[in-house]
């Protein structure tokens, strides 16, 4: 049995936040050619537009906001949890708005966004439901929950597993169980690959 195995949830979520604050300063030169073109993938898969507002959680020291930019999109938003991440995202992208804030705590107005990214995130959410929950309430009619991985959900684990204790258990859940949340919170046009190329799931809202 795993050391992070006999911690429970309650005690294990600080520690990821601890594990994320050590790696902030470094965390840019980990960046794969692999990430970027997971993130134009999903870019042209949500079928992004310059009007649109963009929520990015989990946004770490901001690989995907760049790309926001290079398509036109002007208003963004950029949400993580790990004070150390965010430092280096006001640093990096003063222009936009950044948020230090658990995603699980309903903190933001309602049906503000077209489009919500999370990206190379999901995983380390020590609760999927209120991911789901909380990007139906942030979402407009019509918008997107996107969550997208540069590695499919074979080699996360391993590449988590390798990482050890804070990060080893946190794993992409079953095709099955994107597709029944995203039903259970009221997305339609659910869209679930998991691939060579990396992972991709999409809802839309009503």
């Amino acid at each position: 049995m795993s050391n992070a195995a006999t911690i429970s949830e309650t005690e294990l979520q600080p520690l990821r936040t601890i594990f994320f604050n050590e790696n902030a300063a470094f965390w840019d030169s980990r960046i794969r050619a692999v990430d970027h073109i997971a993130i134009e993938r999903l870019l042209d898969r949500g079928a992004f537009s310059s009007s649109d507002t963009v929520l990015d959680v989990g946004s770490g020291t901001g690989v995907a906001i760049p790309h926001y930019i290079e398509r036109g999109i002007k208003d963004i938003y950029a949400c993580d949890n790990s004070p150390a991440m965010v430092k280096i995202l006001n640093a990096k992208f003063p222009d936009i708005t950044i948020l230090n804030h658990n995603y699980l705590k309903t903190m933001m107005m309602r049906n503000f966004v077209d489009r919500l990214v999370i990206f190379n995130t999901f995983p380390h959410f020590n609760k999927f439901e209120p991911v789901f929950r909380n990007s139906a309430r942030y979402l407009k009619s019509g918008g997107r929950l996107i969550i997208a991985h540069s590695m499919n959900r074979c080699e996360l684990t391993e590449c988590h597993r390798r990482k050890g204790m804070w990060v080893e258990n946190d794993i992409l859940p079953s095709d099955e169980y994107f597709v029944k949340t995203f039903a259970d919170f009221g997305f339609s046009k659910i869209e679930v690959e998991d691939s060579a190329e990396g992972f991709f799931a999409s809802g839309m809202i009503a």
